[in-house]
């Protein structure tokens, strides 16, 4: 057990002795100084960090006019858009065929109106989350 231990050892300092001149030196920085002093905000060959990055909402692809969030949420409105005009179709055929039926007259109306409230509420989702976009 001592043997290995020891072979262990001696094959880890023998790989930290081949690593250790390709470590690079690190020079103290100061961490207040502006990093992008001397170059230009435009100049392609500057760090990028330096450079001029800023999206505007008509450019950010994530909120933007085009962007990934608008189209996921523009798509989810279109679902439940067409989830709740099939409901209230569906509710019309069951008021229809509910034959003077009390309790499928009830049922059908309920399933029409809350199809309603929640077309009302995807649309003021939307119109909700399309004016916060805009404003950002």
């Amino acid at each position: 057990m001592k043997n290995i231990f020891k072979r262990f050892i001696l094959v880890f300092l023998a790989t930290l002795a081949l690593c250790l001149p390709a470590v690079p030196v690190l020079a103290a920085t100061d961490v207040l100084d502006d990093p992008c002093q001397g170059f230009s905000a435009n100049d392609p060959n500057s760090p990028t960090l330096c450079q001029n990055t800023s999206q505007t909402p008509a450019n950010n692809s994530i909120y933007g006019p085009n962007g990934i969030l608008t189209k996921v949420i523009s798509l989810l409105s279109i679902v439940i858009g067409i989830a709740a005009v099939l409901m209230i179709i569906i509710g019309g055929l069951r008021y229809i065929m509910s034959s003077g039926d009390p309790a499928s007259i009830n049922s059908a109306k309920n399933t029409i109106l809350y199809a309603i409230i929640g077309l009302v509420i995807a649309v003021a989702a939307q119109s909700i989350i399309i004016f916060v976009i805009n404003r950002l």
